[in-house]
């Protein structure tokens, strides 16, 4: 099984944060805030760098819903 797992981790790419990704967190991060929504930083700091990026986020933490409503984050939508 865990042969099976680090196999598909494999696939999946690292993005590594810069400078830039930790400047555009924080000024995200306070956008939010301004409009009244409180996210973890670490979230804040993931979503910048789907952001940079520019690919979609997958996930089923609502954190992201909010950050997605004020930004440029883009959520992965499974076809059902």
């Amino acid at each position: 099984m865990f042969e099976q797992v680090r196999q598909t981790m494999e696939d999946f790419p690292i993005f590594h944060a810069q400078t830039s990704t930790y400047l555009r967190a924080a000024h995200l991060y306070r956008q939010l805030r301004t409009k009244g929504a409180t996210v973890p930083s670490g979230d804040v700091t993931i979503a910048a760098i789907a952001i940079e990026t520019d690919h979609e986020l997958y996930t089923l933490d609502h954190h992201f819903q909010r950050i997605a409503q004020h930004s440029a984050l883009r959520l992965y939508h499974h076809p059902s």
